[in-house]
């Protein structure tokens, strides 16, 4: 599996430096098609863009297991939840109990 990274010009330069060699700069009107495109991936999603999506293609990204998407945010507690079900969606287990 490939690690993929989607997301905004202000997003994207840190993983790049970290040495993720798959970003993909986009807006929110291009997220679906991105994910889409690299479906046997695992993708970090930029949390700007997934609110700007509506709530239906949220919600099927969060319980996606095929890509594995994972939605940065600033807020730590809120990206805890949203690892913590990422897991739960693909090994079907709470690693984090």
């Amino acid at each position: 599996m490939e690690l993929v990274v989607i997301g905004t010009t202000g997003f994207l330069p840190g993983f790049a430096l970290a040495g993720v060699r798959k970003t993909v700069l986009a807006d929110a009107s291009e997220v679906m098609r991105s994910v889409e495109k690299h479906h046997d991936s695992i993708i970090i999603l930029d949390e700007r863009l997934a609110s700007a999506l509506p709530q239906q293609q949220r919600e099927m990204l969060e319980t996606s297991t095929r890509p594995v998407v994972i939605t940065l945010a600033k807020d730590g507690a809120a990206q805890e939840a949203r690892l913590r079900r990422a897991i739960m969606n693909t090994l079907g287990v709470d690693l984090l109990r």
